[in-house]
C-alpha cells in the first residue's frame, strides 16, 4: 500500500487487499477523484505440463504411484487434472509403477491419455518454470542442504543432495524447493517424507516408498532420470501449485471510474 502521496498538483494512493486480491489506485485532483481497480491471480507455474514434468525421457520403477488428476493438499482427489508424466523425450514405466491422469486413475499400463512424450518442454532454468524473471530468485540460493522439514523457497547450488527427509504427515516440507547448479547436473535421490509444493531439479533418482509428493516435480536434465524405488505417490495438485511463494501474476478484471466533485 501507499498512503497519500503528493504528485503533479494533486495527490495518489494505493491500497491492496490481499483476501481478495485486489488493488485500488485513486489520484485526486481540484477534488476530482480518478479511480483504476485490477483484481489480479496467480498464474499457474508455467513449466508445469503434468505431476512430473521433464526435458528429458522419464524410466518410473518400483512401486511408485504418478497422479496427475487433480488433488487437495490433503492429498484427495478433486478433479480430473492433466498428465501424469509430460516428457520432451519418452516415458517408461518398468517395475509395478503406474500413472494416471486426466481423469484416468493410476495403471500399468496407463491409459494414453495420462501421459505426454515428444512435448515442448524447453525450459533451462527455474525461473523459465515459474514464469519469473531471471535472477529474481538469486537471493533464495545457497550451496548448503537445508534443514527439514523446510518451508519457503530453498535453492540448493550444490552438486548433489541425498536421503532428505522432508517430514511427516502433520508436518510436511512446503513451498519450493530447487536443486539446479551452473553445469545443470545437480543431483537430488533417495527422497523421503512429506512434500507439499514445488521440487525443480536437474536430476531426480529415487523417491523412496515412504515419500508422498503433492504439487508437482519438474525435472531439467535432458538425459535419463531413474524415477521411482518403493510405493512413493507423485500426486498433481493445482490448489498446491498456486499458493505457491514466487508466481507470477495476471490482471483477472479491472474497473474504470471517475468521481466528479
Amino acid at each position: 500500500p501507499i498512503a497519500a502521496t503528493s504528485f503533479g498538483g494533486g495527490t495518489y494512493s494505493v491500497s491492496y487487499d490481499q483476501t481478495t486480491q485486489k488493488i485500488e489506485s485513486t489520484a485526486t485532483v481540484d477534488q476530482v477523484s480518478k479511480i483504476l481497480m485490477a483484481f489480479v491471480k496467480k498464474e499457474m507455474p508455467q513449466g508445469v505440463k503434468g505431476a512430473v514434468t521433464s526435458v528429458g525421457p522419464l524410466t518410473f520403477n518400483g512401486n511408485i504411484e504418478v497422479d496427475g488428476r487433480d488433488h487437495d493438499a490433503s492429498g484427495n482427489v478433486t478433479g480430473s487434472g492433466t498428465f501424469g508424466a509430460s516428457s520432451a523425450s519418452t516415458v517408461t514405466q518398468s517395475g509395478n509403477s503406474e500413472i494416471g491422469g486426466n481423469g484416468f486413475e493410476p495403471d500399468k499400463p496407463a491409459n494414453p491419455a495420462s501421459i505426454e512424450q515428444n512435448a515442448s518442454n524447453t525450459f533451462t532454468t527455474p525461473e523459465a518454470v515459474l514464469g519469473v524473471s531471471a535472477g529474481s530468485l538469486d537471493q533464495y540460493k545457497t550451496s548448503t542442504p537445508p534443514a527439514t522439514p523446510m518451508s519457503g523457497i530453498i535453492y540448493f547450488t550444490g552438486n548433489e543432495w541425498v536421503a532428505p527427509d522432508f517430514g511427516g504427515a502433520t508436518t510436511p516440507s512446503t513451498g519450493i524447493l530447487i536443486v539446479h547448479n551452473s553445469t545443470g547436473t545437480a543431483l537430488l535421490k533417495n527422497l523421503h517424507g512429506y512434500f507439499n509444493g514445488l521440487i525443480i531439479a536437474d536430476d531426480v533418482v529415487h523417491i523412496n516408498g515412504d515419500a508422498v509428493i503433492t504439487g508437482g516435480m519438474v525435472l531439467q536434465k535432458s538425459s535419463g532420470n531413474a524415477v521411482g524405488n518403493g510405493a512413493a505417490h507423485i500426486n498433481y495438485s493445482s490448489t498446491v501449485l498456486s499458493n505457491l511463494p514466487a508466481s507470477k501474476f495476471a490482471v483477472a478484471s479491472w474497473q474504470d471510474k471517475q468521481n466528479q466533485a
